[in-house]
């Protein structure tokens, strides 16, 4: 069911009454509590009424901590199957130097079906990494071993709190970017005991936006030799 606390908190930050949001997503207001109260798993008017509040069903559900559309869990079904993309994977461990003219890759390619990309971006095939998180500082978002597609075509910041890969003094991580004073930013994970770092513009770079997180392999998504 849709956690009460969280579903009230979004319609404070955003600003709209329970009766206006009902309206939007085409039900009554009686009929969005029973969204609520009912043990739903699936429903149009959850992913309207995620949509609405510019958030995940996942979210709502309480299946993920993260509120952020960018960071939604990923799902393949048959539907959004199409012919096959190749993706490269890039080494996090590895340091880089300079701009990522050269992505540091580990030589292993997935094939992804188009249309389940494209659920997430429109950057072509050529401008999107995979990569796989090591260690826990973007936990409980990212956990160690998960893997995120960046699109290296959506470098610039249009919004505060969005998860990006980036490299910081030669160091790649995947965290958030907050603006802090006099023209700097913190770099931040999501794990509470790592302090944010403050960075000017000279010191870190961003390689592309994290458009979504997958805890495990999907099924459709196939290790291309």
């Amino acid at each position: 069911m849709v956690e009460r606390d969280r579903l009230l908190d979004l319609l404070l930050e955003r600003g709209v009454s329970q009766a206006e949001v009902a309206r939007r997503i085409g039900v009554s207001a009686p009929g969005l509590w029973k969204l609520v109260h009912n043990r739903v798993r699936k429903s149009k008017h959850l992913e309207r009424l995620a949509e609405e509040l510019e958030t995940t069903p996942e979210f709502l559900l309480g299946k993920t901590d993260d509120p952020a559309r960018e960071a939604r869990v990923a799902r393949l079904t048959p539907e959004t199957m199409g012919h096959v993309l190749k993706i490269s994977e890039w080494d996090l461990s590895e340091s880089m130097e300079g701009r990522f003219l050269d992505l540091p890759l580990t030589g292993t390619e997935y094939a992804f079906s188009s249309s389940w990309l494209r659920l997430f971006t429109k950057a072509r095939a050529s401008q999107i990494y995979l990569a796989r998180q090591f260690g826990d500082s973007m936990s409980p978002t990212i956990a160690c071993g998960d893997q995120v597609l960046i699109d290296t075509a959506d470098n610039h910041i249009a919004q505060s709190d969005q998860i990006w890969a980036l490299v910081f003094e030669g160091t790649s991580q995947i965290r958030r970017i907050r603006p802090a004073a006099e023209g700097k930013v913190e770099i931040c994970a999501d794990n509470a005991v790592i302090r944010p770092l403050l960075a000017t513009r000279e010191q870190y770079y961003i390689v592309g936006r994290i458009v979504t997180i997958m805890h495990r392999l999907m099924p459709g998504a196939r290790r291309s030799t």
